[in-house]
């Protein structure tokens, strides 16, 4: 009899947790940490001739900034992927220094849901952007605006 009641316990004890909400936050970047490598100029080189030389992207209308000129091009895709922690992955600018990056604080917070992945949208200065995506259902707490106080860039998030 003990047996199936220590079962019954772990069975109820699972669907417990499994339904209780979790906190995401906006992590301050301290810890972030460069995971991909920088594009050589030749590998930036060699690839705007490829891409920007393609007749279609003349008539890409969310396009038609990058293949203006090489520096257009260089500031588009000079990019590296960062994480924050096992949570957050961005991609920033080659050109940012590590010690400016690690600097910044969290200025704001969305929820976007694409199928069934919901990406918790963490920005910050100079345009930068860190994701987590999850398939949880999450929410913002307060006005997604944070820029006066870091700590309140937070979502919850359950099944």
């Amino acid at each position: 009899m003990l047996r199936w009641q220590l079962i019954i316990l772990l069975f109820f004890t699972g669907i417990g947790t499994a339904a209780r909400a979790d906190d995401v936050s906006c992590p301050t970047l301290t810890t972030a940490v460069q995971v991909a490598a920088c594009p050589s100029d030749e590998e930036l080189r060699v690839t705007f001739v490829g891409y920007c030389s393609d007749d279609a992207r003349g008539y890409d209308l969310a396009d038609r900034d990058t293949c203006v000129d090489y520096e257009s091009y260089r500031r588009r895709k000079n990019i590296a992927l960062w994480e924050v922690g096992d949570k957050f992955q961005g991609y920033l600018s080659c050109d940012l220094p590590a010690d400016l990056v690690r600097q910044l604080k969290p200025a704001g917070i969305a929820v976007k849901t694409q199928g069934t992945v919901t990406r918790v949208v963490c920005s910050y200065p100079r345009d930068i952007v860190f994701v987590h995506r999850t398939r949880e259902q999450c929410q913002v707490e307060g006005s997604g605006n944070c820029e006066a106080d870091p700590s309140a860039c937070r979502a919850s998030c359950g099944k």
